[in-house]
């Protein structure tokens, strides 16, 4: 393999050029070209992997994989199986507006497609043979997948099984990498209180996650049979998704959709934080696009964070800190704290107006409890916990205090 053209300050800017080397597209047509082009159009010491994002280049997901292959937990050569395709996906669809910027970036060849996928895909359904899975019956479905409870026919393996919807590749084969990298990335965070990503591959085109099936309830089909949960299962709970949260800040990702419908409580009474696609690494700053007058947010209207309903998200861990008071709240009060059937008003609920402490809605509610829960809802993050470790040691003092 050929020397890098420039000496890199940056090690993802190093991983970047070898897998763009690598990238049968891409690399077919020279990467040299396009560092060119950033040793030509680059802000002071812009690195080339910040550059290329800046030019809408570089998804946050694509940046997130160079950063998990900085960190070693992924050979260069598993990372290219999936990176490329959506990186050079990416630059063939804004190719027309860089080049009349900069004649720089060379003479690139748009492809008929960046990944082969047949007009109509079969829809998964229940009692179907699947690849090598039985699809026993289902159990969910998103806005971009279905979910269905599966047997691995290999080693009779119990096991959930998200798979993407196929509409979505049918209209845009880039969905692929997309949801796979979902599991790229998460099937190396291993913790108590996350809900494991065991394997992810595709059949007959359609990608797919298996997943540890989990024999119990959500918190959110918890909270509509009880109503609300008293205080100490609240604190129990509470601390096993602090946990969780905690486990994936450590390893720089903000969960950005914590809610009830992604607690999955086991009949033993083990809590998973569960649904990581959309899942951002810490410190990037996404830009919605406009739509008049109209609020934009990434995740949940009942549960997102005031600072991220303006079209400008923040992928910061005080976001998620939000919306886990809101999902303590729920649980302490049987009620959200700001509710509306137009998502638009709770939006603006959520920015405007001061929420009333649960402990005037519950009258077992630790005032302890009902203080923590009400700084955690603060509307400037600033006015929340610092990072988790303050956090947990907020929640700490609060379960001495009232045991």
């Amino acid at each position: 393999m050929a020397e890098d053209p420039v000496q890199f300050d940056d090690p993802c800017d190093h991983i970047l050029y070898r897998l763009l080397e690598m990238d049968p597209i891409t690399g077919s047509s020279d990467p040299t070209t396009l560092i060119d082009w950033w040793q030509t159009h680059r802000l002071h010491t812009e690195s080339f992997t910040q550059f290329l994002i800046r030019q809408n280049l570089l998804t946050p997901t694509a940046e997130a994989l160079l950063k998990i292959a900085h960190k070693g937990h992924f050979q260069l050569e598993s990372l290219a199986e999936l990176f490329p395709n959506q990186l050079a996906g990416e630059f063939y669809r804004r190719l027309q507006t860089i080049q009349t910027q900069s004649t720089s970036i060379g003479a690139l060849q748009k492809p008929n497609s960046v990944r082969q996928v047949r007009q109509r895909l079969p829809i998964p359904r229940e009692g179907l043979t699947w690849g090598d899975f039985l699809l026993l019956n289902s159990i969910g479905s998103g806005g971009s997948s279905l979910v269905f409870r599966a047997l691995r026919l290999v080693n009779k393996e119990l096991l959930a099984l998200k798979i993407l919807k196929p509409r979505l590749l049918e209209k845009d084969p880039l969905w692929y990498d997309h949801f796979l990298t979902e599991g790229l990335i998460f099937r190396e965070i291993r913790h108590p209180n996350l809900l494991q990503i065991l394997d992810f591959g595709d059949v007959d085109g359609l990608p797919y996650l298996a997943i540890e099936c989990i024999e119990g309830v959500s918190l959110q089909e918890l909270l509509r049979h009880s109503g609300q949960i008293a205080w100490p299962k609240t604190v129990r709970i509470g601390r096993c998704i602090l946990e969780a949260l905690r486990e994936l800040d450590r390893h720089g990702y903000v969960h950005r959709d914590v809610k009830p419908n992604n607690v999955l409580i086991a009949r033993d009474g083990t809590v998973k934080l569960a649904d990581f696609g959309l899942a951002r690494p810490k410190g990037l700053v996404e830009k919605l696009p406009e739509v008049a007058d109209k609020p934009r947010w990434v995740g949940t209207a009942s549960h997102v964070a005031p600072e991220n309903t303006r079209g400008t998200i923040h992928v910061d861990a005080r976001a998620d800190m939000y919306s886990f008071g809101v999902t303590l709240y729920q649980m302490i009060t049987g009620h959200l704290p700001f509710d509306h059937d137009s998502p638009r008003e709770v939006i603006r609920l959520h920015q405007e107006a001061v929420v009333v402490p649960p402990v005037q809605l519950s009258v077992d509610c630790p005032k302890a409890l009902s203080d923590l829960i009400v700084r955690l809802l603060a509307k400037d993050p600033n006015d929340r916990f610092a990072d988790y470790d303050a956090l947990s040691h907020a929640w700490a003092e609060l379960e001495d205090g009232i045991d």
